[in-house]
């Protein structure tokens, strides 16, 4: 299987944390990214998509179509997006999980140290192979 994350800094820490679980990824995701940024990352063809997007974008903003332009470049047999803990962006990357029909993890429902990353990287790290 061809597995890519995608994303901020919560794309990085699953990443390492789905490696510790032998499921081999590429990463495309930097500590800090907008989804503005994200959406300019190279395109790599990939089966299974796994993308955190939202948690560094400003709530007040309308950020749907850069979440759809993003996903719009992603044709992958599954896509699993990570939804940030802010619910105002969570609903906003909703709104495109449920046009395309996408798996998600809610990063809600997990522990945070900071009400932005999760406490276990392990714990998203399972929930997405679930979905993968």
């Amino acid at each position: 299987m061809v597995c890519l994350v995608l994303g901020d800094s919560i794309a990085v820490g699953t990443h390492q944390a789905l490696a510790a679980q032998h499921v081999v990824c590429e990463r495309r995701a930097r500590v800090g990214a907008s989804s503005n940024e994200i959406d300019h990352y190279p395109v790599i063809n990939a089966d299974t998509v796994v993308i955190s997007a939202g948690s560094n974008d400003n709530p007040r903003n309308n950020n749907v179509p850069t979440y759809e332009r993003l996903r719009a470049k992603y044709t992958g047999k599954k896509v699993v997006w990570i939804l940030p803990r802010h619910r105002t962006l969570a609903s906003q990357v909703l709104k495109v999980v449920r046009k395309y029909n996408d798996g998600f993890v809610d990063g809600y429902g997990f522990e945070s140290f900071d009400n932005l990353h999760p406490k276990s990287y392990n714990s998203v790290a399972r929930a997405v192979k679930v979905k993968m």
